[in-house]
């Protein structure tokens, strides 16, 4: 049993309930109001109820106008406190308001009639959360029934601190959690072009970042940054890392196209929360490599110099079949990256009829020197049968050239230009994405993340097919 030392709020008899603060017990000892007085703040106690009725297990509040212990998550007066569950399945035979045990006789707080329940303390303190229900000022967080938040769109003044801008910062509590599927309005209605600059600024080079780490095929092709000149045409990728605009010793990856994501968020908040910069620049970079990737894994019908690896249709690989793509790959000198659907690391998992073919150590990224990947962009094609056109390549067999674009900013237009570059791989920038938005002069505002790039073979010999 725990005990603390609290002052009391009002005259107090033995065994009432106390709310002191965020701090709730049972008074041990009757106390003047304001007199100190001993409570217990755990364990199971029976407590004065008003008319509601609960089940075993059901959440209990405590209304501090009534005194009483309610099913109802607020009163009049505003909210009420969680202060632990409903304990019905045995009456305790001691403690302050305790009942004779008796065989059978379950504990009260089922009945509207019934004085009092008993309660399991939850001895925790400070804003609660609910499983359901309209937030109310306190509240952290509004949860489904399976435990994700629904809404988190509430101002952290209610809150207290510690705070930042309008969002709550919880302990323990990732920024993923507390930005949800909403956030507040715009604190201040309409954000200053500033603002919407200095957003921009701050999320440039976190998404450039975020981009390469949150792709599965683009860090594992070689990658180049060039100026808007050199997108006019096709593109052209030189053996030394850089673009040109001419054919002579170039190998060509096709024209330019662009690779987008958007996000409508209200900037005054964000940009005063570095925690929602960061995962507003996750969000936008998501969807830039997921787009990057389907590019670079369509590229697979190019690659025909090597014979094919597996058999369309059949949903799994064997041993055989990726002894295949190390025979086949062996000896360029560079990693072998396999990246394979989802239902193929299943089929091969799970499916096939020998288990002397099955190839369980997919599941760990390894297959001898083959390092494996998954990726819900490898291409599928038909109906009955259905092909996966998995992809297996070395670094160099693939180009991914992305444009450094020009910036516009005035009295609407917030725009700035961010690039990556992996300190192990160099000085040369890998990826080059352009932020931008529109200031609208009202409400939330559509921040926009675009690449304007190009994919394309660039050694056919270190690349095959690999069907499943």
């Amino acid at each position: 049993m725990s005990i603390l030392t609290v002052t009391a709020p009002a005259a107090l008899a033995t065994g009432a309930g106390v709310l002191s603060g965020d701090i709730f017990g049972v008074a041990m000892n009757a106390a003047a109001s304001g007199a100190p007085v001993e409570i217990t703040v755990d364990g199971v106690q029976i407590i004065a109820k008003d008319s509601s009725t609960f089940t075993n297990g059901a959440p209990v509040y405590w209304d501090n106008t009534a005194l009483k212990a309610t099913s109802n998550v607020s009163n009049a007066s505003g909210p009420n406190t969680l202060i632990g569950v409903a304990d019905l399945v045995t009456p305790i035979a001691t403690g302050f308001n305790s009942i004779a045990a008796t065989a059978g006789r379950a504990a009260l707080g089922a009945a509207s009639g019934d004085a009092t329940v008993q309660v399991r303390l939850n001895a925790n303190f400070g804003p609660q959360f609910r499983a359901s229900g309209t937030l109310v000022t306190g509240d952290l967080a509004q949860f489904d029934s399976h435990g994700n938040v629904i809404d988190s769109g509430i101002a952290a003044s209610s809150l207290g601190e510690p705070q930042l801008g309008q969002l709550p910062l919880v302990a323990g509590i990732a920024p993923e959690l507390i930005y949800g599927t909403s956030l507040p309005a715009a604190a201040s209605g309409a954000p200053t072009i500033a603002q919407c600059k200095a957003l921009v600024n701050a999320l440039a080079p976190l998404v450039a970042q975020y981009t390469l780490d949150a792709s599965i095929a683009l860090r594992c092709v070689y990658k180049v940054v060039g100026a808007a000149a050199l997108f006019g045409g096709t593109v052209y990728i030189t053996p030394t890392g850089g673009l040109s605009t001419t054919s002579s010793g170039n190998t060509s990856i096709g024209s330019a196209s662009t690779l987008s994501a958007t996000e409508a968020v209200p900037v005054d908040v964000v940009i005063a929360t570095p925690a929602l910069i960061r995962e507003l620049a996750w969000r936008l970079a998501f969807q830039l490599a997921t787009s990057a990737d389907s590019a670079i894994l369509n590229v697979y019908a190019n690659f025909s110099t090597n014979v094919p690896v597996g058999t369309g249709g059949t949903g799994y690989l064997t041993t055989t079949n990726l002894g295949s793509i190390i025979t086949t790959l062996t000896g360029l000198g560079e990693p072998i990256v396999l990246v394979i659907h989802p239902n193929t690391l299943i089929g091969s998992l799970y499916t096939v009829a020998s288990s002397a073919v099955k190839v369980p150590s997919l599941i760990q990224g390894r297959y001898e020197s083959l390092r494996v990947l998954t990726s819900d962009q490898v291409k599928q094609t038909g109906s009955t049968p259905v092909i996966t056109h998995n992809f297996a390549f070395t670094p160099s067999a693939i180009g991914f050239a992305s444009e450094t674009q020009a910036t516009t900013n005035d009295g609407t237009h917030a725009q700035t230009v961010g690039t990556y570059t992996p300190s192990i791989d160099g000085a040369s920038p890998q990826l080059s994405v352009l932020l931008a938005i529109t200031n609208s002069g009202s409400g939330n505002q559509t921040v926009t993340a675009s690449c304007i790039a190009a994919t394309g073979m660039l050694m056919g010999a270190n690349g095959v097919q690999v069907f499943a």
